[in-house]
This record gives C-alpha cells, structure tokens and sequence, in this order.
C-alpha cells in the first residue's frame, strides 16, 4: 500500500517466502530488484498479467530480519 518513487528511500516489509528468496538472491548479487504492483491487492501470488507493466528498478540499501522471519 505504498508507492516507490524513483530516488527516494523507503522501508519496504517482505514476508512471503518467494519474495524473501529474491530478496536475499538480489543481495548476493548487483542488489536489484524490481518494483511493480498487483492490479489486484487481494491477489497473493499475482501472475505477469495481474501487474501493472510499468515499476521501478530499486537498489537495496540494507537488509534486517524481523522477529517473523520477514526482512
């Protein structure tokens, strides 16, 4: 429920499993990941088709973990 803007910084929340995963590929790696939103808020694990086709490229600055074993 946030919008990324080119060249601002922002804490973003992950928790489902998948999206840690890139998280933690995208560390070990250039720290690239890209930022799109779901046409759906309700859709958990939306397919190509039920993003917006147009995000932002961010870089990770940082990385916690979170006593839910988000990051």
């Amino acid at each position: 429920n946030m919008v990324a803007f080119p060249f601002t910084m922002l804490p973003i929340g992950v928790g489902v499993p998948r999206s840690i995963k890139l998280v933690q590929d995208a560390m070990h790696d250039n720290r690239l990941v890209v930022l799109v939103t779901s046409r759906g808020p309700e859709i958990d694990e939306p397919t190509p088709e039920q993003v917006h086709h147009v995000g932002s490229i961010a870089y990770i600055q940082r990385v916690a973990q979170t006593e839910d074993n988000g990051v």
